[in-house]
């Protein structure tokens, strides 16, 4: 720490007092200078100082702003156990879905299955009743089947589509539209043998179609072997 002008005035003052001269104060006063620097200098007191506030005040560590925001990142990243337990219960109710959709479908074709078969069954009662051939009724169950004839109405009830007179046709339940097909040329082939050409018919005649042409067996028989083979 190095002497100001005011304490340089001060120690020549005193010099010159003390040894008698201005000159001889101010050669003294050089020594003097220079000796107090010198060993200001040797003992190095602002190196001291800051050595000692530093010692005192300890320095803040640096920030690493890279492990901050990794940090950061992370535990923005971490789960929550409030979005794990939701995303448990989406996975839980997914499953839960899923299970009742196969269980309906299984339902459903369950239901059409049952129908069809009951559907079948009043078929079979109504051509008996009608008189069909019992050895004949599932021929003509496969032909009517094969040949699209048994219709539902929107009850779902099993019937037929017969002709009115005014030329639309009419939706009947399964038993008069059976007895009302059976009476037909194309019926008449499964009602037991009567005539000589076993159709059904008392004249013995071929059996005849609605547009009066003359029905082979193999014409009706065809769709109802083509069912069954299926």
């Amino acid at each position: 720490m190095a002497l100001d002008e005011n304490d340089l005035k001060q120690i020549q003052a005193m010099l010159a007092t003390a040894l008698g001269g201005e000159e001889m104060a101010k050669s003294v006063g050089r020594v003097v200078t220079t000796q107090i620097g010198s060993a200001l200098k040797t003992l190095d007191i602002d190196k001291k100082i800051a050595e000692g506030i530093k010692s005192a005040v300890p320095e803040k560590p640096a920030t690493d702003h890279g492990a901050d925001a990794d940090a950061a990142g992370a535990k923005d990243k971490a789960p929550d156990a409030r979005d794990i337990e939701v995303k448990k219960l989406e996975t839980k109710y997914s499953e839960i879905l899923a299970r009742a959709e196969r269980e309906a479908k299984r339902a459903e074709e369950a239901e059409r299955a049952r129908k069809e078969a009951a559907d079948l069954a009043a078929l079979r009662d109504a051509l008996t009743a009608g008189g069909a051939d019992p050895k004949r009724v599932q021929i003509a169950i496969s032909h009517i089947i094969a040949t699209k004839q048994l219709k539902t109405n929107s009850d779902g009830a099993p019937g037929f589509e017969v002709p009115t007179a005014w030329g639309t046709p009419e939706f009947v339940p399964v038993e008069a539209g059976a007895a009302t097909w059976l009476k037909t040329d194309e019926g008449k082939f499964f009602l037991p043998p009567q005539g000589g050409g076993g159709t059904g018919d008392k004249t013995g005649a071929p059996a005849k179609n609605a547009a009066g042409t003359t029905t082979s067996a193999m014409s009706i028989l065809g769709p109802a072997l083509a069912g069954i083979h299926r």
